[in-house]
């Protein structure tokens, strides 16, 4: 959504199923849930991001967050 010429956010949601091999294995869905956000003034840009995974990398049960800000100079 872009708020003004200068900002926008985001929400993103991703699930991915891992297919788990052997005789008692299930399979094990990924969710991923993201806000991003983004401000542009000129030739700068400081974006950030913040997201949480559940059952990451196809582990049940395995949690993880991410918390991302950049500054982004372009010239």
């Amino acid at each position: 959504f872009n708020v003004n010429d200068n900002m926008s956010v985001s929400i993103a949601t991703q699930d991915v199923e891992f297919d788990n091999t052997g005789v008692a294995a299930t399979n094990v869905t990924e969710t991923i849930d993201a806000i991003n956000a983004s401000y542009t003034m000129g030739a700068a840009s400081v974006r950030a991001t913040v997201s949480e995974a559940s059952d990451d990398a196809g582990v049940a049960g395995a949690d993880d967050e991410h918390m991302e800000i950049s500054l982004v100079l372009s010239f």
